[in-house]
């Protein structure tokens, strides 16, 4: 899906790659800035970033999201060498940076704008500092505080890969098991893994099936910590709506959700820590 033969990647082979739609395109082509233009706001941009967004939005005003839109997917692009130093193929590569499509339709879905504004979450991406293997994405990090696991003791500090789960279908155990091993060959095994997620809600098993491949997944983890969050709500639906009642339920557990919400049901995310 993702890979490009070749030695080379032209702009448009990325861009095509990603699989941005034509109106992301069309907003990113309508956006073309001198190199020199470019390359002063990619120094600004790893100088000091947040001094890079505030001056875009104060030009940009609500063409702000569009402008990051062209300009984050410039600097994803120049990483391409990057990936391939840290030995991640070119499919890897692309696939971590599909992430950029994901984020433009949920703009396009939570503001009606065409643009991106996950710029925190980005962030990672742009330095660097995440890699999407299979159906996960890895991202070396610290733990922030002690956690118990398997009768020792993980420091604060403890080096960890942090585990996130982009948009994307399904979460079977075949392609959770296929991405631990392409992380094992990357980063070691005994690697310990580090979740924060929706998915580790201890409530939802009162939802799903004893099958689902969302408890399976869950279980791989030792839970520490739980705190109420309404995150399931995006990325069950992809949009928040503060009326529960107007969710759009295609199947049975967005049904459950709904129905849990609608209730005055509260959910948690979940904090739980694995080994490859």
């Amino acid at each position: 899906m993702f890979l490009i033969k070749g030695e080379s990647m032209t702009k448009n082979d990325f861009l095509s790659a990603i699989q941005y739609s034509e109106q992301a395109l069309a907003v990113y082509r309508a956006q073309s800035v001198p190199k020199e233009v470019y390359l002063a706001a990619k120094t600004e941009y790893y100088h000091d970033e947040d001094a890079f967004l505030a001056r875009i939005k104060q030009e940009k005003g609500e063409e702000y999201y569009s402008a990051l839109l062209f300009y984050f997917t410039d600097f994803a692009y120049d990483l391409y060498e990057r990936y391939l130093e840290m030995g991640f193929s070119e499919e890897e590569y692309l696939a971590t940076f599909y992430d950029l499509k994901i984020w433009n339709e949920m703009c396009m879905l939570e503001t009606g704008i065409c643009g991106l504004r996950e710029t925190h979450w980005l962030t990672s991406h742009l330095h660097a500092g995440i890699v999407r293997l299979g159906r996960l994405q890895f991202q070396p990090d610290t733990l922030e505080e002690d956690v118990s696991f398997q009768g020792e003791t993980l420091k604060a500090g403890q080096r960890v890969l942090n585990v996130h789960i982009p948009f994307g279908g399904a979460l079977t155990q075949s392609e959770v098991e296929n991405s631990f091993r392409l992380a094992a060959e990357h980063f070691g095994e005994g690697s310990y893994l580090h979740l924060e997620s929706w998915l580790l809600d201890p409530t939802l098993k009162d939802l799903l099936p004893a099958h689902s491949n969302i408890l399976a997944f869950a279980n791989r983890f030792t839970l520490y910590k739980t705190q109420k969050e309404s995150s399931i709500e995006r990325f069950v639906f992809r949009v928040v709506n503060p009326d529960k009642s107007a969710y759009v339920a295609n199947n049975a557990f967005q049904q459950k959700v709904k129905a849990a919400l609608t209730e005055g049901r509260e959910f948690y995310s979940g904090y739980g820590v694995a080994r490859l």
